[in-house]
């Protein structure tokens, strides 16, 4: 049986972390661990066993990689940003959209919240009237405004949470 060069059998591998097998594949197909499929049968990198980089995307050739490698084996448009990258952008995002929520419907009530109609028919004096729909379309677009930043704020606790979990397990460094 051919075995790749500084590889180990998955059971091996599995069985020198302490976990299962099953549970080693499943993070080889995740991008945890460095492996290779050989005559269908994983093996490891046994830089695995002390490896401590930094989690990325390798979605090319026959390794599967969940760990940072030479630039030259990532393949060009791989996505190699940080999740605390994602988590403040969220974070940004659901900022932004509460401001632009709240000047949009600010916006909208001073323009569209009253209309000008006659005080008495055929009169040419005026008065103001509420505008149902303009007032109607400010709290919609508050709403949403705040929904929006209710959402993407939730999304990032549990994103920050995922990663807390995954750091208490010992799936990342």
């Amino acid at each position: 049986m051919n075995i790749p060069e500084n590889m180990l059998p998955v059971e091996e591998f599995a069985k020198t972390k302490g976990i299962d097998s099953a549970k080693v594949v499943s993070m080889i197909r995740d991008g945890f661990y460095v492996a290779q499929l050989v005559d269908e049968k994983w093996y490891v990198s046994r830089d695995e066993l002390s490896s401590t980089g930094k989690r990325t995307t390798n979605t090319g050739g026959s390794l599967t990689s969940g760990r940072e490698v030479s630039s030259s084996a990532i393949p060009s448009g791989s996505p190699t940003f940080e999740r605390g990258s994602a988590i403040l952008a969220l974070r940004i995002f659901a900022w932004i959209d509460l401001v632009v929520g709240i000047i949009g419907a600010i916006v909208i009530w001073v323009n569209f919240g009253s209309v000008e109609v006659p005080i008495f028919a055929g009169s040419t004096v005026t008065g103001d009237q509420a505008n149902p729909i303009g007032i109607g379309l400010g709290i919609a677009i508050l709403a949403q405004g705040i929904f929006l930043f209710t959402l993407f704020l939730v999304v990032a606790g549990a994103a920050e949470d995922v990663e807390a979990i995954r750091k208490k397990v010992n799936l990342d460094p």
